[in-house]
């Protein structure tokens, strides 16, 4: 074998047995801190592999799972990243970030039942969460109790008077339950809380074209085009309505 080969394989070796021997609990910090500026940078791909590299240090590190599931929705994967959320919320059972994300996760993968499960964990450790409230709700509405679901939302209002999602939310259960008047009502008050907010205005718009109320419906989409210029989701809409 060549000379510089030879050094070549030694130092590779140096360097395998060296991370052998690390103590995995400080192979995972350095992992941890090592995705952690991968992803303040938005390098979603190496981020990944840091945190997978922190978990094949301490598969039971729930920590670097939520991130890894982070980094996973940053790279496009939501298939991973719900895996990795419910793994770090079984791994954090008392903590409630991790059972909101994995419940959000699961909500948007049609799992209405595991996220009406995870919402639950966080309620029974506090009662008046208005995120849980908010995610029980829908799990609710995704298992057709309609009832229960604007019960929830109505609760999460009361506890946080300012979340505007929150009425955009109880809009659509009001909506989809046929109470047109309750419905427009939460979504015109959505406004009045938080009158530059893009969302609340669209949401509006959308009740209102749907309702066959396009002039109204084309206001609000102005309005919210004046906050977000670049919105492609408001700038299509706008071109939808205008060609129909």
């Amino acid at each position: 074998m060549p000379r510089k080969s030879l050094i070549v394989s030694v130092l590779v070796l140096v360097a395998m047995a060296a991370a052998c021997s690390e103590d995995p609990k400080v192979a995972r910090q350095r992992y941890l801190a090592e995705g952690n500026r991968y992803m303040a940078d938005k390098k979603y791909t190496e981020a990944v592999l840091s945190y997978r590299n922190a978990i094949r240090a301490d598969a039971t590190f729930g920590e670097a799972r939520l991130k890894l599931a982070e980094a996973y929705l940053g790279a496009g994967d939501g298939r991973n990243a719900l895996a990795e959320s419910v793994r770090a919320a079984d791994l954090l059972p008392d903590d409630s970030e991790a059972q909101l994300k994995a419940g959000l996760l699961l909500l948007l993968a049609d799992q209405f039942q595991d996220a009406r499960t995870r919402a639950t964990t966080v309620l029974a450790k506090d009662t008046k969460n208005p995120r849980a409230l908010i995610l029980l709700g829908n799990a609710l509405a995704g298992l057709k109790d309609l009832d229960a679901a604007v019960e929830q939302v109505e609760q999460a209002i009361d506890e946080n008077p300012q979340l505007t999602l929150s009425y955009a939310n109880l809009g659509v259960l009001q909506a989809a339950r046929g109470d047109m008047d309750a419905a427009e009502a939460a979504l015109r008050r959505a406004i009045d809380v938080a009158p530059n907010s893009e969302s609340a205005h669209s949401a509006l718009a959308n009740f209102l074209w749907a309702a066959g109320r396009r002039d109204e419906a084309e206001r609000e989409l102005e309005a919210a085009l004046k906050i977000a210029p670049r919105s492609a989701i408001v700038n299509r809409t706008i071109a939808a309505i205008r060609i129909t």
